[in-house]
Parts: structure tokens; C-alpha cells; sequence
């Protein structure tokens, strides 16, 4: 588990210094969070980028089913035919306020972020971004 942990304060003078509600801002991060750990994770079947989760107040542990078959061998390996693509998921307001949790339930996924793939795929996709995205803080 990586804990994000940008302190309330360093969000208050985000918002401030954007002219925006601590609430909109924070919304602003787990989105952008949760966009980029998406783009980064490895595909084969896409069953791995599928099943990263947003949920507020508690984690979801919920695993997406795909009947997708990884044979390994896409010409394009960032997106092979018929991947399940990952979820759009949506914050209303207040959401800001509340704990956010992005979590994956696949027994492989720390697998893939420490770089044991079968591909030469990135690793590191949840480290990395939080690196990102912390940055800027």
C-alpha cells in the first residue's frame, strides 16, 4: 500500500493560490492520480489496468472479470485488440473531503509495480506517479 499523504495544509494553499475550493482540488489529484497509474500499467489483456478502482470513504476490492485470453504477442503491446479499458470514474462534490482510495485487487498487480512482467513493459506505474504528482506540491 502507498499512502499519498499530501498534507491538508499544502492543499489549502493549492486551492488558494488556484483560486479554488480545497474540495475541487483535492478531486483534481485523485483524478489526475488515478488517470496517470492507469496509463503506466503494463497491457497484455488489459485485465490488470481494468481493475484499478476509485471509491470514496473505503477501499474497493472488487475484481472486474474478463474473458480476454493474453496470448503475448501484440504488434502493440500499449493496447492489444479488445482491452478491457479502464473505468472513467467520477467525483461529486464533497467527495473532496472524504478519503479516496485507489486500489487493485489482482493477486499480480504488485507484481507488475515491482517490474515481473513478461513483457519489457514500465514499471513502477503507482510509485512513479505519485512522484508526479507529489512534485507539484
Amino acid at each position: 500500500m502507498i499512502d499519498l499523504n499530501i498534507s491538508a495544509r499544502n492543499i489549502e494553499k493549492a486551492a488558494k493560490h488556484m483560486d479554488l475550493s480545497v474540495d475541487i482540488v483535492t478531486r483534481r489529484i485523485a483524478l489526475d492520480l488515478y488517470g496517470r497509474i492507469t496509463k503506466k500499467t503494463p497491457v497484455d489483456t488489459g485485465r490488470a489496468r481494468a481493475n484499478w478502482n476509485l471509491s470514496i470513504g473505503s477501499p474497493d476490492y472488487s475484481i472486474e472479470k474478463t474473458d480476454v485470453k493474453s496470448t503475448g504477442k501484440h504488434k502493440n503491446k500499449t493496447s492489444p485488440p479488445s482491452t478491457p479499458r479502464p473505468k472513467k470514474p467520477k467525483l461529486k462534490r464533497g467527495d473532496g473531503m472524504r478519503i479516496i482510495y485507489i486500489t487493485n485487487n489482482l493477486p499480480y498487480i504488485s507484481a507488475l509495480e515491482y517490474g515481473h512482467s513478461k513483457q519489457a513493459a514500465p514499471h513502477a506505474m503507482v510509485r512513479k506517479s505519485v512522484q508526479e504528482v507529489t512534485g507539484f506540491f
